[in-house]
């Protein structure tokens, strides 16, 4: 959040990213199902668009953390947009 410092350890990170979550589910559950569906930015992106791309990212991040726990380099882009 604008203002805010970056955490100061794993534990904040976890427990802020958790936080933020929380917020982005309570938003998206006060929507009514129809308006998932409708324009809602400027660029004509629904709000299911949007969680579609943030679904992707999530996902694109955990493949690199799991690389690198097994000691591998990530995956590069080119490699990610072929299983799309």
């Amino acid at each position: 959040m604008p203002g805010e410092t970056a955490p100061a350890d794993k534990r904040a990170l976890i427990a802020l990213t958790r936080r933020e979550r929380g917020r982005l589910d309570d938003a998206v559950g006060a929507l009514a199902v129809s308006r998932l569906t409708e324009p809602a930015f400027n660029d004509g992106w629904s709000v299911k668009d949007a969680l579609a791309h943030v679904a992707a990212w999530e996902q694109r991040c955990l493949g690199w953390i799991k690389s690198s726990l097994r000691g591998e380099r990530p995956a590069d882009r080119r490699e990610f947009e072929a299983t799309y």
